[in-house]
């Protein structure tokens, strides 16, 4: 990434015509903004996030453009894993875990990108092999990690997507109500969505396959809910089959099937018959 940041902010304000003052406001002066472009000083946080805001630009563009217009290795990886279209494709899993492994070497105390790993490794590991005793270990190690944290963020609720079937019935049970009221706080961050119903799904899925039908029917109108925000038909089908069955609602699981049957989602439509056939009780 260019050091000259002021320099780059300076071309950015000027091609859009706009002049020091307008940028500047009763937010600060002249005279610092000059030497904000001069690279003389640095900006605090939030007087670069005024400045960007005055020319029509977010942090991230910014960034963009200071490398280039490309993205940086460490905004590749974080990229690749926040595309759904990689947890599709081993080999897509393995190129994310070769740009983390190669990233880190040069990064060691990177923790998004060194939990981003670890999310990835446990992934390819159950696919290989299945929830055997290297995968319990990797995942015991990761839980861990974050569950005497005070606060869970984001990517430590991606982790838990990851590592929840792993995780013993009593301990899914116990952490259910923390998930869900962390989830709550991120109520108005629609980024968070994707990872918000497959925490959902995954919580719905393991109570369903205990027999834990009260808990399964709570979380399947969350799930619900957050499929019709989503607007994925894949997430609405799916979210329809499990509180279809947690009701015995015919009607309910088939609008699901024909959901998923109707965008050609074949191994989540199988998958959900599949629970059909085992779980629904008329």
């Amino acid at each position: 990434m260019r050091w000259d940041y002021g320099t780059i902010y300076k071309k950015i304000r000027k091609s859009k015509h706009i002049s020091q003052e307008e940028v500047c406001q009763d937010y600060t002066s002249r005279a610092h903004l000059s030497r904000i472009e001069s690279n003389q000083v640095v900006p605090s946080f939030e007087l670069m996030e005024h400045l960007l805001k005055q020319v029509g630009l977010d942090f991230e563009e910014f960034r963009y453009i200071c490398h280039s217009y490309h993205h940086s290795d460490r905004e590749e990886i974080i990229l690749l894993a926040e595309d759904n279209n990689t947890y599709q494709s081993n080999d897509k899993l393995l190129e994310l875990k070769n740009k983390s492994v190669a990233y880190l070497r040069k990064h060691p105390n990177d923790i998004p990108v060194s939990n981003i790993l670890k999310r990835v490794e446990v992934i390819l590991c159950l696919r290989e092999s299945g929830p055997n005793e290297k995968v319990r270990i990797m995942a015991t190690e990761a839980w861990n990690e974050i569950k005497n944290q005070d606060v869970w963020y984001h990517s430590d609720l991606k982790l838990i997507v990851v590592i929840l079937f792993t995780l013993p019935l009593e301990t899914v049970i116990s952490i259910c109500d923390e998930v869900i009221d962390r989830l709550n706080d991120y109520s108005d961050y629609t980024e968070i969505l994707p990872t918000k119903y497959k925490l959902l799904s995954n919580l719905a899925s393991i109570f369903l396959w205990n027999g834990l039908m009260e808990k399964c029917t709570r979380i399947s109108y969350l799930l619900l809910d957050t499929a019709k925000k989503s607007k994925r038909y894949d997430f609405l089908g799916n979210a329809k089959v499990t509180l279809g069955i947690c009701l015995s609602d015919k009607k309910l699981v088939d609008e699901g099937l024909q959901l998923l049957e109707l965008t050609d989602e074949q191994t989540l439509l199988e998958a959900c018959q599949s629970d059909v056939n085992r779980f629904f009780k008329e």
